[in-house]
C-alpha cells in the first residue's frame, strides 16, 4: 500500500514538474516583454516627434520640378510631353516598338498618375542607357509591370508601363 501512494506521489509530482516548466504561460516573461514594448514605443514616438520637423526642412520636395504642373501642362500635354521625354530617352540606343497611352488619368488627391505603355527593343547595356537618359529629365518616373523577353538576335525586347505625375491644378 505504501508503495501504491509513493508510485503516485511520484507520478503527481512528475506532472507536476513538467507542467510547470513546459505547459504553464510564463507570466513573468509575458509582462516583461510588455514593459520593453511599451518602452521602444515611447521612445520610437519620441524620436519620430523631434526628427518629424527636421526631416521636412532637410528634405523640401519641390513638386514644381519633379511633377507637371496642371497650370501649364492640361492632361494631353502632360502624356504628350512624357511621350516625347520616353522617345528622346530611346533616341539612338533603343529600338522603340510600340508606345501607347495606358488609359486616362487616374485621380488622387491632389495629383493624377500618367500612364505610358512602352515597347523597346536594345541590348541590356543601352537598356541602362535609357534609364539614365530617363533620369536626366529631372521628372519623376516610375515603371511598372517590367518584362523582358530575349530575341534570337541577342537583344531583348522589353514590355513596361512608364507613370509620371500630374499636380492638378497647383493643390497640394
Amino acid at each position: 500500500m505504501a508503495y501504491k501512494k509513493l508510485i503516485i506521489f511520484i507520478i503527481a509530482l512528475t506532472v507536476y514538474i513538467n507542467y510547470n516548466n513546459y505547459f504553464k504561460v510564463d507570466t513573468i516573461k509575458k509582462y516583461e516583454s510588455i514593459a520593453a514594448l511599451k518602452d521602444r514605443i515611447a521612445q520610437e514616438k519620441s524620436i519620430n516627434k523631434s526628427n518629424k520637423n527636421n526631416m521636412r526642412a532637410k528634405l523640401k520636395v519641390n513638386f514644381d520640378t519633379l511633377m507637371f504642373q496642371g497650370k501649364r501642362f492640361s492632361y494631353s500635354q502632360a502624356m504628350g510631353n512624357l511621350q516625347n521625354q520616353i522617345t528622346k530617352s530611346a533616341k539612338d540606343i533603343c529600338h522603340i516598338k510600340n508606345i501607347k497611352w495606358a488609359q486616362s488619368a487616374q485621380n488622387k488627391l491632389w495629383y493624377d498618375i500618367l500612364r505610358i505603355n512602352v515597347v523597346l527593343e536594345c541590348t541590356p547595356d543601352h537598356l541602362l542607357q535609357f534609364k539614365n537618359n530617363l533620369k536626366a529629365h529631372k521628372k519623376l518616373y516610375k515603371i511598372e509591370n517590367f518584362r523582358a523577353i530575349k530575341n534570337r538576335h541577342q537583344k531583348l525586347t522589353l514590355y513596361f508601363q512608364v507613370v509620371a505625375y500630374r499636380i492638378k491644378n497647383g493643390k497640394k
